[in-house]
């Protein structure tokens, strides 16, 4: 799940990450440290919230 989230939070998916509930990530970071592939999802994930924000904002 937290890939699919940087999949489209980098494609700008905005309607996408809100039917994926981006908004319910604590930003813990475990899925990053659970990476094999270290993978920065994290930071995907607050721009995707970002993206949510300002599309609420229009």
């Amino acid at each position: 799940m937290p890939t699919l989230l940087e999949k489209n939070a980098m494609a700008k998916r905005v309607d996408e990450l809100k039917k994926l509930d981006v908004m319910d990530c604590m930003e813990c970071g475990c899925c990053a440290f659970n990476c094999p592939a270290g993978r920065p999802l994290v930071q995907a994930i607050r721009f995707g919230k970002s993206l949510v924000r300002a599309e609420g904002k229009k």
